[in-house]
């Protein structure tokens, strides 16, 4: 993968074959009430992870 920005591109290489990539934080919807729509992940700006915690179906 190859993440281009102001201050140049980097390349991140991973022989790992179930490896997701997080990107900065989303934010929390405005209208949710609860946090079964807002899974936890890693609080930094970038992070691996081997499984993508799952959103809950019930408002």
């Amino acid at each position: 993968m190859r993440i281009y920005t102001d201050e140049g591109s980097r390349s991140i290489i991973s022989s790992e074959q179930d490896l997701f990539f997080q990107m900065l934080q989303a934010e929390r919807s405005k209208g949710a009430e609860n946090d079964f729509t807002a899974p936890s992940s890693p609080a930094t700006s970038l992070g691996f992870m081997y499984a993508i915690p799952p959103i809950g179906a019930k408002f």
